[in-house]
This record gives structure tokens, sequence and C-alpha cells, in this order.
């Protein structure tokens, strides 16, 4: 078995290889939840960018409806010019 030991100003402690081998763990345990807080971060941002890109999704959508009756009420316009502009022509053949 190895022992270490560690001396400050504060304390005099002495560790077991099967000590350090925890305390090894615990830092890699701290990495990995650092590591699981930055992918819950990501997950998190993620989520909100779903959520806006839907609610943009239905914003332009609703645009787009919006778009297609203005569409349409112009072609009926269109339409309702010509027969009138026919009618005009008739009714004044030019020579």
């Amino acid at each position: 078995m190895l022992t270490i030991v560690v001396m400050d100003a504060w304390a005099v402690l002495t560790y077991t290889s099967q000590d350090v081998h925890v305390l090894g763990n615990q830092g890699h345990m701290s990495s990995q939840t650092d590591e699981r807080q930055q992918i819950q971060l990501e997950l998190e941002g993620l989520k909100r960018t779903l959520e806006w890109s839907e609610i943009q999704r239905e914003h332009l959508l609703d645009r787009l409806d919006l778009l297609r009756l203005g569409n349409a009420r112009l072609h009926d316009r269109v339409e309702e010019l010509e027969r009138q502009a026919d009618g005009l022509k008739q009714q004044c053949p030019l020579f």
C-alpha cells in the first residue's frame, strides 16, 4: 500500500493509495457533473430555439394565409377590371 503525506500550513494529511483513487474519482465526478450541466444548458437552449422556431413558423404560416387572401382579392379585381375593359371596348369600338 502506498502512503502519501501532505503537509501545509493548515494540516498534515495522510492519504493511502485507496484514498487517492477515491479523490481522483471525485474530481472525475465533478467533471462529469460539469459536463452534465453543460449538456443540460445546451439542451435547454435548443428547446428554447425550437420553441421560437415553431412560433416563427406559425407566424409565417399566418402571413402566408394573409398573402394568399390578398392575392385572391387582387386576382378577382383584375378579372373584374378586364371584364369592364372588354365591355367598354364593345361599347366604343376604335376605328
